[in-house]
């Protein structure tokens, strides 16, 4: 991976928790419909729902697939909670009173020195959490602020779900489709 292949991916966290009571029951069957547009957070509430699930014991059949195959996806750990984690490093520092000095060196006292917080420090920039001025000092954006009250979803994947898929010899899966689902996606232009 190199240092920039990470992109932060947000979604709104709205509407707020309705219930006091938890939404997934354990114990009674229940059917769980996830419906909407494209990038409104499907996947989030399938991939949650198995997660606790297959926590919980169950085994996992996801079924249904897109065409871009992302019914099995989930079970692949990219360690998109690392990736947050040292985000979040970076835009707290903006709030940390208790330690004096530039983002680099508040940053350092919460672990994240040296070329890994040059590569957040710029994923950070790219991704609107946090904007250059002159210099080299930094402001928090809107989209920072948000992230460091907790407002914004994001993957928080930190480990790999083992799955088996049993498919008929009948269904042909298409190269491009199984070359994104493994990362080894080029495209080359012809003249």
């Amino acid at each position: 991976m190199s240092e920039l292949d990470f992109i932060p991916n947000f979604k709104q966290r709205i509407p707020q928790k309705n219930s006091s009571k938890d939404w997934l029951d354990f114990e009674e069957p229940q059917i769980i419909f996830s419906q909407g547009m494209r990038g409104g957070g499907k996947s989030v509430l399938i991939n949650r729902t198995a997660e606790r699930l297959y926590n919980e014991g169950f085994l996992i059949l996801h079924i249904w697939s897109a065409r871009s195959l992302e019914n099995i996806y989930w079970a692949i750990n990219k360690n998109c909670r690392t990736h947050y984690t040292k985000l979040k490093i970076i835009v707290d520092a903006f709030y940390d009173k208790t330690f004096q000095g530039n983002l680099r060196q508040r940053c350092a006292s919460k672990g994240l020195f040296g070329d890994e917080y040059e590569k957040y420090n710029q994923i950070s920039i790219q991704s609107n959490l946090i904007e250059s001025s002159s210099n080299n000092t930094y402001q928090i954006t809107d989209l920072g602020k948000q992230l460091h009250k907790r407002e914004l979803l994001h993957c928080n994947c930190s480990k790999a779900f083992p799955i088996m898929l049993a498919v008929p010899d009948y269904v042909e899966f298409d190269q491009e489709s199984i070359d994104k689902f493994n990362g080894a996606y080029h495209v080359t232009f012809f003249e």
